[in-house]
């Protein structure tokens, strides 16, 4: 693998800390590269042997095309893709045309998220929303500080109106709120907040507990890893499926149904773990070389 032959379609802010831009970092470092080259559009492919797609689905406008396709299947171009959307069975139809389209890379490699998906597409390995090694959050409160509400802290545009949340896309995820603020009525739960990420970030730490629903698809989700690097535990749903997939689901308190949470069972233990480690843990350079 040669260093300048490496090319990424990803949109990330360089310098604060995203799902996207923690992806750029960790392939940068497992890669021993500074700068991936960017792609953004078929005039950026001279000389490209590995092109990395940072989530197939808000990037298409650049790799859809088939004039873009056509020429990475002639020059033999590898394409990894990490996908971060469930594909099959979704909420968003659209998103099994992306697939589609997608399969048309006669030298793909794809890390889908979704469990079922990686089932059903029969990968071993799964795209994980984990954080860089060089993520830095800038934000720390004492363990003893934080107080002891759950938190929900929802980033999806809709409205929550005596918690009749607004969208037909997190039914689900909906009804798992409702249920869980039955139960434990100290949920707080803050959703449609235009914060900016340190403050996003500030928000989470200041708990001590951070509730983490399955939304659209079955994974865990960044905000699993955020609230664990910043002294928090997680509690996330799970489907039978994630588990044999995340060994990561020891450091969180894990449910199906609210009804099975016991809050008195866990304490708080560090998760010394990032993305870095997965390519590692995978060998990432063997399965696309």
């Amino acid at each position: 693998m040669k260093k300048d032959n490496f090319g990424i379609i990803c949109f990330d802010k360089k310098y604060d800390t995203s799902l996207y831009n923690n992806y750029r970092l960790a392939l940068e470092n497992y890669f021993l590269i500074n700068n991936f080259n960017d792609i953004k559009s078929i005039n950026d492919l001279e000389g490209i042997e590995y092109i990395f797609i940072i989530d197939e689905h808000m990037t298409r406008d650049i790799w859809m095309k088939k004039i873009f396709i056509d020429f990475v299947n002639r020059k033999k171009i590898k394409v990894v893709v990490f996908n971060f959307e469930k594909i099959f069975n979704s909420v968003f139809k659209s998103n099994i045309i992306f697939q589609k389209e997608l399969e048309k890379f006669k030298n793909l490699y794809q890390f889908p998220s979704d469990v079922d998906d990686a089932n059903i597409l029969n990968k071993k390995f799964i795209a994980k929303q984990l954080l860089s090694k060089n993520s830095q959050l800038k934000v720390s409160i004492e363990h003893k500080k934080k107080k002891s509400n759950i938190l929900f802290l929802g980033s999806s545009k809709q409205r929550l109106i005596n918690l009749k949340i607004r969208n037909p896309y997190y039914e689900a995820r909906n009804q798992t709120l409702k249920d869980f603020k039955k139960i434990y009525p100290n949920l707080k739960m803050k959703i449609n907040k235009s914060y900016k990420y340190e403050m996003y970030l500030r928000e989470l730490a200041s708990y001590k507990y951070i509730l983490n629903p399955i939304g659209t698809g079955n994974f865990i989700n960044i905000r699993f890893y955020e609230a664990l690097e910043l002294g928090c535990i997680p509690i996330q749903q799970i489907t039978e499926n994630m588990i044999p997939r995340y060994k990561e689901l020891d450091f969180c308190l894990s449910f199906f149904k609210p009804i099975d949470l016991n809050l008195n069972d866990f304490h708080f233990k560090k998760f010394d773990y990032y993305l870095e480690d997965y390519f590692n843990e995978i060998d990432l350079k063997n399965l696309i070389s």
